[in-house]
């Protein structure tokens, strides 16, 4: 409660206060509590108190407004029973009021021995009034705030406002004496006009004229606190206008219990973007136009930051000697947090209200998990981590092989060898399909299944085909061996339930321009070289009759002498160093006819016989960029950042996951699918076996995506979902039968 020091005014006002309350101040008791009571109910009394002593509640009014701003009146001193609602509470008295305004939610309730009674500090205020030359609509309404009523007491107290409106907007307004700031505006609360701070002196009477500004544009903001401030935590806030390239800090900035407002004057600018910033409380930035002699109002509600509880679950013995690290990545895979879990659980706070992926590490294993805080509730993540034992043997065609097998759990590998008769054992920690490699004794390149189920401990036989396949690649001209050539083939293949898969792998050419091709299975292998001053070679078709047998295949390279220069750019304006690229078909789709990697000052040399064809364009610090290249002159693309991942569940018309559906995306237009979707996605171009397709690092612009139970050229893009920014987390998606 507020003490006499804090009234303020001259030693005259304060001599008139004392006089006008000291004839009502003789023997005032409060009433019997046990008295509170209407027809049963509880009821409300408000009594007033000047210093440290009750005041006699003569001419004494309760004011009670609801969130609409209508305003209800009591008399102080006597029960009452206010309709049931939430109400902001004030009191006035002669030339006496609140300094700050209370909160009361009453909810009629019976009586149980005692009402809800409540003395409330007053102290001198004076009175607000517009001059006559100021016109009104009738619907307008005088909004005015106070700029230092809330400091009052030793904690932050709740700002004093009022709205008055119809036929009391051109009556005197009492408001505590101090600092005040005035607006007239429509019945939205959208102002119309301002005032400047002004001072209200004690028992006096000041005049006002709030007016539209004179040059450029002036700024509201109201914004609503998500929590009553206390010292323990501030959540305190900065609010800033970016306008006409330049960034404004507020001319007047108010942080009260339940408000914050922040006001700009004269801003020359024909728009503004506004920001808060913050550890504890969060508003998206939004876009106000500005009109030369207007006001534009901003009214909001701040929302606290969500926490988010980690929880861990293993048997106990797991992983004892390995510390366990956890990344909270957001955004463009922006670490946000990074900490050692001590125990099995932990709460973070105030986390950006986004999709977030929290990741945990103990030694070379890594589990992730993702969480949606965009509606900024508090969420878990639960690491349930129980051992999945896989054992089983190696073959290479039908006889035992030694080698090392690998297991990706992202974004590592982790491994396991074989003894001499082929045997392994492999502890993993999460039931989802794996990609295995699988390394043969003496074998150059290695061996892959990229979808290999494993839900439970099992027994499980890796079957490597025994096929010797190998690319030699010379020069066209001169017939020399080209080294260090990279030699990319595609494996296309039948898997024992009779779906089509395909395989891509990479190998390169050494010193005698030989490369060897991973163990094929049965179907056709397509292969494609890259070579640094060399044109691309023709894609090469072979048959693979069966996984066994041998052959070599000749590609010859035409040197290139034409090229065409790209520069690349991150967001932040730096080189996009190592970005990788490919090029495909003008128009789109799945082949990949030209590869290559940016310099480290973000340079490409690209061959004119790619022009007219289109790009993509990855890296881990930027959105993908798809576009066409004409390659007419010297370029420089600026890359963006990157959107959320993209969760795509496909279901049938059961409603039922659909494993193994081919998912084609339309970017600007652009059909991409099979390898293309592949590389600019991060992950294969069909569902899951959960019906779940996720694609990461895509650009933030409207984007097209269908999935076909099989694919069948031509694709038809009428039949794509179009998912605008911000898309849905996940995306329902109907197979195309």
């Amino acid at each position: 409660m507020l003490s006499a020091v804090a009234l303020s005014g001259s030693r005259y006002a304060r001599l008139l206060t004392a006089i006008l309350v000291s004839s009502l101040i003789a023997a005032v008791k409060l009433p019997d509590i046990a008295t509170g009571v209407i027809d049963g109910r509880v009821a409300v009394m408000l009594f007033p108190r000047f210093g440290k002593d009750l005041v006699e509640p003569v001419g004494c009014t309760a004011h009670l407004v609801r969130r609409d701003d209508t305003e209800v009146l009591f008399p102080c001193g006597k029960w009452f029973q206010p309709p049931v609602g939430r109400y902001r509470v004030w009191i006035e008295q002669n030339d006496l009021i609140s300094p700050l305004q209370q909160l009361l939610v009453y909810g009629g309730g019976p009586f149980q021995g005692r009402g809800l009674g409540v003395v409330m500090d007053v102290v001198l205020g004076g009175n607000v009034s517009l001059p006559s030359d100021v016109k009104t609509a009738a619907d307008d309404r005088l909004f005015l705030f106070h700029l230092d009523s809330h400091r009052r007491l030793n904690t932050m107290g709740r700002s004093f406002e009022r709205t008055v409106f119809g036929s009391k907007v051109r009556d005197p307004v009492l408001m505590p004496e101090g600092r005040v700031i005035i607006a007239i505006t429509d019945r939205l609360g959208n102002a119309k006009a301002l005032t400047r701070p002004i001072s209200v002196p004690p028992r006096g009477t000041v005049s006002v004229a709030p007016r539209p500004p004179q040059e450029g544009s002036d700024v509201l903001v109201l914004l609503t606190r998500a929590r009553t401030y206390t010292t323990r935590y501030p959540d305190e806030i900065g609010v800033t206008v970016h306008a006409g390239g330049r960034s404004y800090d507020p001319d007047v900035f108010v942080t009260a219990g339940d408000r914050y407002y922040a006001v700009w004057y004269g801003i020359k600018a024909s728009r503004a973007r506004i920001e808060l910033t913050s550890e504890t409380v969060a508003l998206p930035p939004e876009e106000v136009n500005l009109v030369p002699g207007a006001v534009s109002t901003l009214i909001r509600t701040v929302k606290v930051l969500p926490n988010l509880h980690i929880s861990l679950r293993m048997p106990a013995s797991s992983f004892e000697d390995e510390k366990r690290m956890i990344d909270i990545l957001g955004e463009g895979q922006k670490t946000l947090r990074h900490f050692e879990l001590s125990g099995t659980e932990e709460t973070i706070e105030s986390l950006p209200a986004e999709h977030l992926r929290v990741a945990l590490t103990m030694g070379q294993w890594r589990f992730v998990r993702d969480v949606d805080l965009s509606s900024f509730d508090d969420g878990d993540v639960a690491f349930d981590l129980q051992p999945i034992i896989v054992s089983g043997k190696v073959f290479r065609g039908e006889h035992p092989a030694r080698g090392e097998l690998k297991f990706y759990v992202g974004p590592k590998w982790v491994d396991t060898t074989t003894d001499d008769d082929g045997q392994y054992r492999m502890t993993l920690w999460e039931p989802r399909s794996y990609p295995v490699e699988i390394h043969l004794r003496g074998e150059k390149t290695p061996f892959r299944e990229y979808f290999v189920e494993l839900l439970s401990s099992q027994i499980r036989d890796f079957r490597v085909p025994d096929t010797q396949y190998a690319v030699r690649v010379t020069d066209a001209i001169s017939g020399a061996p080209v080294a260090s050539a990279e030699v990319a083939s595609i494996n296309e293949f039948r898997d024992s339930e009779d779906r089509p898969q395909q395989a891509m792998q990479k190998a390169q050419t050494g010193s005698d321009g030989r490369a060897e091709l991973p163990p094929l299975r049965a179907g056709s292998v397509g292969v494609v070289v890259r070579a640094k001053g060399y044109r691309d070679s023709e894609p090469v078709t072979i048959p693979v009759d069966q996984e066994t047998g041998s052959r070599l295949v000749a590609i010859r390279l035409q040197p290139e002498t034409d090229t065409d220069l790209l520069a690349l750019q991150l967001p932040s304006g730096a080189p996009g160093a190592d970005a990788a690229v490919i090029a495909i078909p003008a128009g789109g789709g799945g082949d990949v006819i030209w590869q290559s990697t940016s310099s480290a000052d973000g340079t490409l040399t690209i061959p004119k016989t790619v022009r007219g064809s289109v790009l993509l364009i990855k890296h881990p610090n930027a959105a993908a960029l798809v576009r066409t290249w004409d390659g007419l002159v010297q370029a420089t693309w600026q890359l963006s950042n990157p959107m959320v991942p993209l969760s795509v569940k496909v279901v049938d018309a059961a409603g039922d996951p659909c494993p193994f559906a081919d998912v084609i995306l339309w970017v600007d237009g652009i059909a991409l699918r099979g390898n293309a979707l592949r590389f600019l996605t991060e992950v294969p171009a069909v569902s899951a076996r959960d019906g779940y397709w996720r694609a990461h690092g895509l650009p933030a612009q409207t984007i097209e995506v269908v999935a076909l139970r099989r694919f069948r050229p031509p694709a038809i893009r009428a039949l794509a979902q179009s998912l605008s920014v911000p898309w849905a987390n996940p995306v329902v998606l109907r197979v195309i039968e």
